[in-house]
C-alpha cells in the first residue's frame, strides 16, 4: 500500500528533524508541476542527506535529488518515482535551504490507476522499482527529496518522478444534503 502521511507517522512534533543543512542543497533545483508529464532525474555522487523520517528515521547512504513544488491551494497529492533502485520520497516544507523537517515520507507501492492518483508506468523497463507517497499538503512551497538507500555498484541511477492531485471520488460530495 501507499505510505501516506498517517502511515508514515504523525505530522506533528513527533516527526524527527532531518539532516537538511543548506550546504546539502544544490545550486539549481528543478520545479515539479502537479498533473504534468513526469520529470527525469539522476541520482549520482555522494550522499549529502544522511536520513529521512520514514519509519522513524531511515539512514540513506545513497545520493539524492531535490525538486521544488508550489501549491496555490491545499491538495492531496500522489508522488510516484520509477527507477532501477529502491527510492524514498520525502516532502519538506519551504525552500530547500529552509527545509529541516518533513511533513511526509514514504517508499510504498503506488495505488492502482483507478484510484485517480498519480499514473504509474505499465512498462517501466529498466525503471522497474516504483515508490509512492500520498500526502495531504497545505498551500505553499515544498522541497521534494528523492533519496536512495544505496546505488550498490552502479555509478548513477536515472529516475522519473510524477505528482498528481488526488481527485475526489464521484460520491465524495453531496450536492443537496438533507437533514434527517
Amino acid at each position: 500500500n501507499v505510505k501516506d502521511a498517517k502511515n508514515a507517522g504523525d505530522l506533528g512534533s513527533d516527526r524527527p528533524v532531518v539532516d537538511a543543512a543548506p550546504s546539502s542543497c544544490p545550486d539549481h533545483i528543478p520545479t515539479l508541476t502537479v498533473d504534468a508529464k513526469p520529470v527525469a532525474g539522476t541520482l549520482s555522487g555522494a550522499s549529502k542527506n544522511s536520513v529521512v523520517s520514514c519509519h522513524g528515521g531511515i539512514p540513506t547512504l545513497g545520493p539524492e535529488a531535490y525538486f521544488t513544488l508550489t501549491l496555490t491551494e491545499p491538495q492531496t497529492l500522489d508522488f510516484v518515482v520509477a527507477s532501477p533502485i529502491d527510492t524514498l520520497i520525502a516532502v519538506r516544507p519551504g525552500a530547500c535551504k529552509d527545509a529541516i523537517s518533513e511533513v511526509a515520507c514514504g517508499d510504498g507501492a503506488p495505488m492502482p490507476a483507478a484510484d485517480a492518483g498519480a499514473p504509474f508506468w505499465a512498462d517501466a523497463g529498466s525503471l522497474s522499482h516504483l515508490s509512492a507517497l500520498r500526502a495531504p499538503l497545505a498551500a505553499g512551497t515544498y522541497t521534494i527529496l528523492i533519496d536512495s538507500y544505496t546505488l550498490s555498484n552502479a555509478p548513477s541511477a536515472d529516475f522519473e518522478l510524477a505528482a498528481a492531485h488526488l481527485a475526489a471520488r464521484a460520491n465524495a460530495a453531496c450536492a443537496r444534503p438533507q437533514l434527517l
